[in-house]
């Protein structure tokens, strides 16, 4: 009579199939964790420095370059981030760990508009440095031209 092809089975190999799957679980509750904090750093802005609303009170306060906001003169400000691409942000994860060396990570631009106490229209962009910055570079603001976008 035919013999169907079972493997044998022991308690050896039980007690490992279980110790497996007990395992797995474990395994993808940590890719999940590690994915959603990915995504979550990768949303907030990922490797950005400053924010929006820093970038604003810096032209108010009269941060940066004197000559494009001088303090008092904007009455109103509004910055946007320009963003970074993926593979920006990541370098910027990554980059300008080791002490004495300066970043190459890519600074972040904040595109901004506003009004003068005068009313008049105002346009500027605001450059903050890389985040891992060993040299102590300021933010920077400097005016732009209406119509025209800030680096990104």
């Amino acid at each position: 009579m035919y013999e169907p092809n079972i493997p044998e089975v022991n308690a050896a190999a039980v007690e490992d199939g279980v110790r497996r799957v007990r395992q797995r679980p474990l395994l993808y509750g940590l890719l999940v964790v590690a994915f959603f904090g990915f995504g979550l750093w990768y949303m907030t802005g990922g490797s950005a420095t400053g924010s929006p609303h820093q970038a604003e009170q810096l032209i108010l306060t009269g941060g940066g370059d004197e000559t494009f906001a001088p303090q008092g003169t904007a009455a109103t400000v509004h910055c946007t981030q320009n963003s970074q691409s993926f593979i920006a942000r990541l370098y910027g994860l990554v980059d300008g760990r080791s002490a004495g060396n300066q970043s190459t990570a890519p600074p972040t631009y904040y595109t901004c508009d506003g009004t003068s106490t005068t009313g008049q229209p105002m346009y500027w962009c605001v450059t903050y440095p890389p985040r891992m910055d060993h040299f102590d570079q300021t933010p920077n603001v400097t005016g732009r031209l209406p119509n025209t976008s800030c680096p990104s």
